[in-house]
């Protein structure tokens, strides 16, 4: 995982759901236990990124998205 523990930023938060949780290691999918990334509610362009801090061929990226009934929030 290049992307562990580098700097991260999204368009908005939600509470205390930052960016940097989704590159902490974690891989627990209960948004209310793991502390997953979640931008505000009614942001109508939301992202996220992460800061990879090098130049990297990249051949794959996996989205763990939220476990719960909540799963289809996650916009493509």
């Amino acid at each position: 995982n290049i992307a562990l523990g580098k700097p991260a930023a999204q368009s908005s938060t939600l509470s205390d759901y930052n960016a940097t949780h989704a590159v902490d290691g974690n891989r627990g999918t209960d948004i209310f236990v793991d502390k997953c990334t979640h931008t505000r509610e009614g942001d109508s362009n939301p992202w996220w990124r992460v800061d990879l801090q090098a130049v990297y061929s990249i051949t794959s990226v996996r989205i763990l998205n939220r476990g719960n009934r909540y799963g289809g929030k996650c916009k493509k």
